[in-house]
């Protein structure tokens, strides 16, 4: 009887696509992404990998960027160079009387293997931070004493991430740096 019932339920449903029930969304569990300790990924290859790790310092002294002026242009995220009273972007080759900013953040996580140094990006940045990079350029230009408390706030949060690996030669020592390309909160339910 469960043969036939299965076999009729089949031959009505064959054309229809289903969703796997493992991909919650782009940015849940993956078979091409894996799942890795901080230990497995400095060990391994791979190019990417997901992790839940908390974030233990983001550098931000004086002398760290934390932020570049880029082109205003929405499809691109080049860095200005001033010229004059415009800025100027190599790559649309266009001048703007404004410019952008945009992050770039060097922060230290942790998970319960070990850690890693990263890089952050704008729209990750905006994630960790809860500010744009915009609001935190006027933060540390006025001298705020708020700025020390947007980072704060930011360290010791549990975050899942998405990271990237990139192999590179730099004054002929091989290094990888990783980069954090999706950030998301942890659900704790």
């Amino acid at each position: 009887v469960y043969k036939r019932q299965l076999r009729n339920w089949y031959k009505l449903n064959s054309n229809n696509k289903f969703r796997s029930l493992s991909d919650k969304n782009s940015f849940g569990p993956s078979r091409s992404v894996p799942e890795k300790t901080f230990e497995q990924a400095k060990l391994s290859e791979t190019p990417a990998f997901y992790n839940r790790a908390t974030v233990t310092l983001i550098k931000h002294n004086e002398n760290t960027p934390l932020y570049y002026m880029s082109c205003p242009e929405p499809n691109c995220s080049k860095k200005v160079v001033q010229q004059k009273d415009m800025w100027f972007c190599g790559k649309c080759q266009k001048s703007f009387p404004e410019y952008t900013y945009r992050y770039v953040l060097s922060l230290s996580a942790s998970d319960h293997t070990g850690n890693l140094w990263l890089s952050s990006f704008n729209e990750t940045g905006v994630v960790l931070l809860g500010k744009t990079a915009h609001e935190l350029a006027t933060l540390r230009n006025e001298g705020s004493a708020d700025l020390e408390g947007v980072f704060d706030e930011a360290t010791f949060k549990t975050w899942r991430f998405k990271i990237v690996e990139k192999r590179e030669t730099y004054q002929d020592e091989p290094r990888v740096r990783r980069m954090i390309q999706e950030v998301c909160p942890i659900d704790y339910k």
